[in-house]
């Protein structure tokens, strides 16, 4: 388990891209980049915790206790250095939204409590943990699709969905 742990703790648990077509068919990058800096905090957390963060369930997690859930919840809908938003298009000029972010400060401390006390027989739990994790990675990256979508005045096309990074026939138009 120790070792899992210490390998785990270099990687983003949850990292992911959450792709959202949307109708629009071109669009005004400075816009965009004036709602990412406007609506989406990057390397901070919330003043108060997004109103979307009650889809969080919090009662699945072992280790809920030894987490300050107050700033977990508001660090959903925020980004870290290490994410991306990208508008790419495909060969018949459809946008789609790319969203890449991990589970910010929740799965360090998640992966922190489980170095700490080190023992086996939480295993299980620990498993558990991470799944939470991803969850709640999954809902960070769809609040900020949300927000983005809002403030540029989008309309989407079906649901969001978990991309791969080298999503082929797809072409690059916007990078932040």
């Amino acid at each position: 388990m120790e070792n899992i742990i210490a390998k785990l703790q270099h990687f983003d648990i949850g990292y992911g891209i959450t792709c959202q077509q949307i109708l629009e068919t071109q669009f005004d990058e400075r816009q965009l980049e004036n709602v990412i800096q406007e609506k989406i905090p990057i390397d901070a957390i919330r003043r108060d915790a997004h109103w979307m963060s009650d889809l969080f369930e919090v009662s699945e997690l072992h280790c809920s206790n030894y987490i300050d859930m107050c700033k977990v919840y508001c660090c959903l809908g925020t980004m870290s250095s290490n994410s991306f938003v990208e508008v790419r298009r495909d060969c018949e000029s459809n946008l789609y939204l790319l969203v890449c972010s991990d589970s910010r400060y929740f799965g360090e401390e998640v992966l922190a409590y489980y170095k700490e006390i080190g023992k086996g027989e939480r295993s299980e739990a620990f498993v558990g943990d991470l799944k939470v994790i991803q969850k709640y990675a999954d809902l960070n990256r769809r609040i900020v699709l949300r927000e983005l979508v809002k403030g540029m005045n989008w309309t989407i096309m079906g649901q969001p969905f978990l991309a791969n990074e080298y999503m082929g026939g797809l072409e690059s138009v916007y990078s932040f």
